[in-house]
């Protein structure tokens, strides 16, 4: 998918939409018990009433269909509210084609439809999409505001308000849109209602799609440069002056063209305004519109957040974890199936994708669900894979809330599209047809033509919360997998028994009323608030309701009504309580800023708040936080390095390499290399830049070293690592230097020459020695150090990196042992240790011991290798780590460190693994498996990853990417289609597979390996705040001096293919341990430690006054970050 050129509309080129197929049904059960029946029960449209059903009658020959008007089946909504105030939930329903439906609760599931009499479809009534209830006018009477868009020009489309005429006996509405200043005639898609100055009254944001969708951008940026296309293709923010509504969009700096499908209103920085959330379909990224408190508003998108999903859908803002800072929730169009993966959805387009982030600088976006965990300090990380909320095909509503009524925030998610017209044969066929005739598809070709776009139904997915950031698919377990083309949902306690019911709008179907059994199956206990503002008619959006129990457990809900997709909900807040019967304190603080505290609050019951109960909120004082470990200015210190990475692109060649291998460094090694009792530093750079020696000053500052060689000799090289060490015994430390880089190298090995300096003066003053090591012209990683062989001098290890471009074929590592009469390295790896030859992408190793022989044992890790034990037989290594109980322990291994965990006088381990944040997943029943070799015959090593489906193994990339790096795949397999139904044997034969090389992952966890002392080491996973972005860095230490060593990891990698979100969510992670082999996260809003760079490694020098330590962060392409432990470490209790 190139998306850089024009893709048009109408029959001459295909819009980007997708599909969802089912019988028109009613889609019922009848209903009696609820035990033993799923959480939901779908209710029939006979027993409840509701018949209403979103049908599209599709014309080919007009621009009633999705190839001439790209958002034909993007549905409509719902709405929930009170219209004739009897206390129960009523329904609103927007009709596209059809009128829209209002339906009066009865109480028991039953609703009157009152459609007629109500006058909901007025004669300017076009094509609707989403409804909000609102008491415009303070009368007390719930009003509605709908949104409209369609295939009809502006004037046709005016957004209606509907007011309400004030009889509860037979509630009826008259149009009044254009009296108040709201008949906006854009693509409107949904609005919210509330106070974004502060000024007691309630405004209004029209959240509106635009006509420029499948526009070539050159073409779209000319037009915009034309106002009032731009005020066209904007939302719209209307600002209450009394009463009318005046348009202020440019003035408060929300005048942008996009195309907006999600739209939540939250706090989301919680500085007391009120911010909003538009999800951006299509190239344009999300805006997140932060309230600036001065009536502006500034995109902060790129600011907060990593990355976010390219298609965004429906948005939802909740905290699902429970400490109180809500998380960011968005869809996409990601297919959980593998052949709809293949067929459904392009490649994505490299080019237009560094378009985007290089040249129009918009944040990364990519083609996945996103799920923002609030880092509680302002920023956000995109866990969505360790949260296993990925993939839900495509998506509409998102919707955060308690469902089983455990006290912790579920996610159900709507999905369909009635006709894949994306299918990607069906466009290479319309491309074929448009060719032959002159560009577009004859009138009488298309009736036909549009019965070939696929039509598939899917389930509308419901996750349960497992309490621990992540989500278990439990759909089927729950009622909610029924088939169909679902849109806009809302959620409400509909009849009145204690938890959340579900209602849905479908296309060609009758609605869903999702009854919730939760109650009746006696899941929870529950607390519900209705929100009673001192202003008839003020919707008090931005509320926030906060349970507090013993033992710090905490629920926090911020009152909103419209989230998801073009859903209102109802304006109660629901809390699950779980088995508590009772709540300790529940603190309210109102949009003005008061607040109140109810104790000891009974659950299982209604709580109407009030705010003229509500009491003026003192004055916060205005603390500076201190942390126990505390950022520092590096460039205070002395130090100005800031690492600069040569430019390569390494999937030019490599197409199908998963992530770069030019950019792997730096790092930092630290030695007293003056011998003045201070520690000091080196630390790597990159090709065409010398690495820096700085020597610690007696102040705590930092100079740097008096010769620099390597970057006057050597700066061609790439530094991948480096050791002091003192091979001479001399009595000072000499510098080893890893030489190492991927594909960049390929026809100049020369530079990948490892380098020896001699601390010639034991100052500090630095030579290099030509003759010490043999030639190793490969590509390496690591350099450990030990006296393997007992002989009195000290030895190496070099784990060597992949061949540079034949990703993942192993380079040399190896064994070199010091010859004391010629002061040379030898390579005795074939001689004594032969398994260490070529034993993997080694990323980082440790000397330990293990069997209490006292000689050095060897463990190494790495990229597609099992944690690999090396035992030490009398100066021969031995390769036992089936022995140990590692061989089938095969990850992305980046890092290493050793203590004793658990205090019991042996070493333990904590082994960096890629986590589980990641797109490709892996466990011993399904590992994840590489094959390379040159299946083409032309000179280049192919890549093929792949994962299991229904019981074979098929390659994870496309058939556009797949056939760059090996064209013979467009000609084997001519369609989508069969390339999605072929397994990788069917692609590159049974007998190229035997004969390439073969790899395989079967855990992506990081984790800990406890030495239990009887041969074995036991793995054990850390929590999944460790598992949230690869471990490239370890540092263990006791920071709180109790006697039990603490964690400090850190690291991310930017620079995955494009098709894959680079892994950037995280933090760095402080960790407490336990002394039993346990370790607590404390998150880096307690710690201090935030280091959301793309950190490549980490290490700890003692500062000068011998108390204070410093946090040595290596960052790629970016400066060396410092961080200061000052002493004793104190945790926080949460």
């Amino acid at each position: 998918m190139n998306i850089l050129k024009s893709k048009g509309t109408f029959f001459s080129a295909l819009v980007m939409v997708a599909v969802v197929f089912s019988c028109k049904n009613d889609g019922a059960v009848e209903t009696g018990s609820t035990q033993g029946e799923p959480l939901f029960t779908v209710l029939s449209s006979s027993e409840t009433g509701v018949d209403f059903s979103n049908d599209l009658e599709e014309n080919p020959l007009t621009n009633h269909n999705v190839l001439s008007y790209q958002h034909y089946y993007n549905g409509a909504g719902v709405a929930v509210g009170d219209v004739n105030n009897d206390g129960l939930q009523d329904l609103f329903f927007s009709g596209n084609e059809v009128p829209n439906r209002l339906y009066l609760n009865k109480g028991g599931m039953k609703f009157e439809d009152i459609t007629e009499s109500a006058g909901v479809n007025p004669p300017n009534k076009r094509w609707c999409t989403g409804a909000v209830f609102v008491d415009i006018n303070g009368d007390g009477w719930q009003d509605i505001y709908v949104c409209q868009y369609g295939p009809y020009e502006p004037e046709e489309r005016r957004n209606l308000l509907l007011i309400h005429n004030g009889d509860a006996e037979n509630p009826s509405y008259s149009e009044h849109a254009a009296e108040y200043g709201l008949d906006d005639p854009n693509e409107s898609m949904q609005a919210a209602f509330f106070d974004y100055d502060k000024d007691g009254d309630l405004d209004c944001y029209v959240m509106n799609e635009s006509k420029y969708a499948l526009v070539v951008y050159q073409e779209v940026f000319e037009d915009l440069k034309e106002k009032e296309n731009l005020e066209a293709a904007s939302g719209k923010l209307f600002r209450n002056d009394g009463g009318k509504f005046t348009n202020v969009t440019e003035e408060a700096g929300v005048l942008r063209y996009g195309y907006g499908l999600g739209l939540v209103v939250s706090d989301i920085d919680q500085d007391g305004w009120l911010d909003i959330y538009v999800a951006n379909d299509y190239s344009v990224p999300d805006f997140m519109w932060i309230n600036n408190g001065d009536g502006t508003f500034t995109d902060r998108i790129k600011e907060t957040t990593r990355q976010i999903s390219f298609y965004g859908m429906g948005a939802d803002i909740a905290d699902y974890n429970n400490d109180a800072y809500p998380e960011i929730a968005v869809v996409d169009m990601a297919s959980i199936d593998h052949f709809r993966a293949k067929t459904l959805m392009a490649s994505m387009d490299t080019e237009g994708f560094w378009y985007f982030v290089n040249t129009l600088g918009y944040q990364y976006q990519y083609m996945f669900n996103t799920f923002q965990l609030n880092n509680g300090n302002g920023t956000f990380s995109n866990i969505a894979n360790l949260a296993g909320i990925a993939k839900s095909d495509w998506s509409w509503a998102s919707l955060l809330a308690d469902f089983d009524n455990d006290g912790w925030k579920d996610y159900f998610i709507t999905t369909g599209f009635r006709r894949y017209a994306r299918d990607n044969d069906f466009r290479n066929e319309m491309a074929a047809i448009r060719a032959a005739n002159g560009g577009t598809v004859p009138m009488e070709m298309r009736p036909e033509i549009y019965e070939k776009m696929p039509q598939i139904s899917l389930p509308n997915f419901i996750y349960r919360n497992n309490k621990d950031l992540t989500f278990a698919n439990v759909t089927d377990e729950w009622g909610t997998s029924t088939p169909t083309y679902s849109n806009g949902a809302a959620y409400a306690d509909l009849d009145q028994d204690g938890d959340l019911d579900l209602v849905v709008n479908n296309i060609d179907e009758k609605a869903f009323i999702y009854r919730n059994n939760a109650s009746e199956q006696a899941k929870g206990n529950y607390l519900r608030f209705k929100l009673t503002p001192e202003k008839t008619g003020y919707l008090p959006v931005g509320t926030t309701v906060t349970l507090k129990n013993s033992g710090n457990e905490i629920q926090y809900q911020e009152f909103g009504p419209i989230r998801g997709y073009m859903g209102c909900m109802e304006p109660v807040l629901h809390f699950g309580v779980g088995d508590a019967t009772e709540v300790a304190e529940v603190e309210v603080v109102w949009p003005d800023g008061r607040f109140q505290v109810l104790s000891n609050v009974p659950t299982n019951q209604v709580v109407e708040l009030k705010q003229s109960d509500a009491k003026a909120r003192k004055s916060p004082k205005v603390e500076h936080k201190t942390f126990p470990i505390a950022k520092v200015d590096p460039n205070e210190l002395g130090i100005d390095f800031v690492h600069k990475e040569n430019e390569f692109n390494d999937f030019a060649k490599e197409v199908l390499l998963p992530h770069k291998q030019s950019t792997l460094g730096p790092k930092v090694s630290v030695a007293d290399v003056n011998g003045d009792g201070l520690e000091d530093f080196f630390v790597g750079g990159a090709s065409g830049q010398g690495g820096v020696l700085y020597i610690q000053r007696p102040n705590g500052t930092f100079e740097k070293g008096p010769s620099q060689p390597w970057a006057e000799l050597d700066a061609v090289c790439e530094d991948l690592d480096a050791l002091f060490f003192d091979p001479d015994f001399d009595g000072d430390m000499d510098l080893y230097i890893v030489s190492g880089g991927g594909g960049d190298f390929e026809g100049r090995e020369a530079a990948l020459q490892d380098r020896f300096y001699v601390n010639m003066d034991g100052k500090g003053t630095y030579g290099k020695v030509g003759n010490a090591l043999p030639e190793m012209h490969t590509s390496g990683n690591v350099a450990r150090v030990a006296d393997f062989d007992k002989d009195g001098d000290l030895d190496l290890f070099i784990g060597g990196a992949a061949l540079p471009g034949r990703y993942p074929y192993p380079d040399r590592s190896y064994l070199l042992r010091f010859n004391k009469e010629t002061l040379q390295f030898e390579d005795a790896t074939a001689e004594l240790a032969p398994d260490l030859v070529k034993p993997g992408m080694v990323k980082d190793a440790l000397w330990t011991e293990l069997n209490g022989d006292d000689y050095p044992d060897l463990v190494i890790v790495g990229e597609w290798m099992p944690v690999s034990v090396f035992i030490n037989e009398k100066g021969s290594l031995r390769n036992a780590s089936a022995e140990y109980g590692t061989d089938n322990l095969k990850g992305w291994w980046y890092s290493i460190a050793q203590t004793d965990i658990d205090r019991d006088g042996d070493i333990d381990f904590v082994v960096g693994n890629l986590g589980l944040n990641g797109k490709f997943h892996a466990d011993f029943s399904h590992p994840f498996n590489v094959f390379a070799s040159d299946f083409d015959k032309n000179g280049t090593c192919d890549v093929v990853l792949t994962k299991e489906y229904k019981g074979r193994l098929v390659p994870t990339r496309g058939r556009q990417c797949s056939s760059e790096q090996m064209p013979f795949i467009k000609d084997k397999f001519p369609t989508y289609k069969d390339f999605a139904n072929a397994g990788v044997e069917d692609i590159l034969g049974k007998k190229n597979l035997e004969e390439a090389l073969h790899l395989q992952v079967t855990t992506f966890h990081t984790g800990v390996l406890i030495n239990n002392g009887n041969g074995q080491l036991e793995f054990r996973p850390l929590p999944n705040e460790a598992q949230i972005a690869p471990v490239n860095g370890i540092i263990c230490q006791d920071l709180d001096e109790d006697g039990f060593d603490d964690l400090i990891i850190s690291g991310n990698n930017f620079d995955a293919e494009v098709e894959t979100p680079r892994y950037d969510a995280g933090t760095g992670l402080v960790m407490k341990g336990d002394g039993k082999g346990g370790f607590v996260p404390v998150l880096a809003r307690e710690s201090g430690f935030f280091t959301p760079w793309n950190v490549k490694h980490i290490n700890y020098i003692r500062m000068s006054n011998g108390k204070d330590h410093l946090i040595l962060v290596a960052v790629n392409n970016g400066p060396l970050e410092a961080f200061r432990v000052s002493g004793k470490v104190l945790f926080s209790s949460r």
